[in-house]
C-alpha cells in the first residue's frame, strides 16, 4: 500500500509540473499583449499634374500601438500619408502633416509621428 501512494503520488507531481508547463505555453502563445512598433510609410501625392516636379522626404515615421495578431495580419504596405498637389505653390511650401493625412488600418491605433511639418519644393 505505501509503495502504491509513494507511486499515485509521484506520477501525480510529474503531471501537474508537465500541465503547469503546458498551459503557461499556451497562455504566452495565444495571448495578445499590446505591442508598440515604429514604421516608416511613404508620402503620396494626388491631384498631381504632368507639369508638376514635386522634391520632399519620402517618408514620415509613425509609432503604432495595437495586438500582436492584429499587426502581423494588417497589410502595412497600404499605410501612406496622402497629401493634396492642388494645395502646392510653386517654391517651397511647409506643409502640416494631420493624423487625417496618414492612412492606416482601424484596428491599428496611432501613438504620435514626425516630422510634423515637411518641406515640399515644388518646381
Amino acid at each position: 500500500m505505501d509503495r502504491r501512494l509513494k507511486k499515485i503520488t509521484k506520477s501525480n507531481l510529474s503531471l501537474k509540473c508537465i500541465a503547469s508547463l503546458l498551459g503557461i505555453f499556451l497562455w504566452l502563445t495565444y495571448s495578445n499583449p499590446l505591442v508598440q512598433c515604429q514604421l516608416q510609410i511613404p508620402l503620396s501625392f494626388y491631384h498631381m499634374t504632368d507639369d508638376i516636379k514635386i522634391s520632399s522626404p519620402e517618408y514620415l515615421t509613425v509609432f503604432l500601438q495595437t495586438e500582436r495578431k492584429t499587426l502581423y495580419l494588417a497589410d502595412l504596405s497600404k499605410c501612406a500619408v496622402h497629401i493634396d498637389a492642388q494645395q502646392l505653390k510653386k517654391g517651397n511650401n511647409e506643409v502640416f502633416i494631420t493624423e487625417q493625412d496618414i492612412y492606416l488600418p482601424e484596428t491599428i491605433a496611432m501613438l504620435h509621428y514626425s516630422p510634423v511639418t515637411i518641406t515640399i519644393d515644388v518646381e
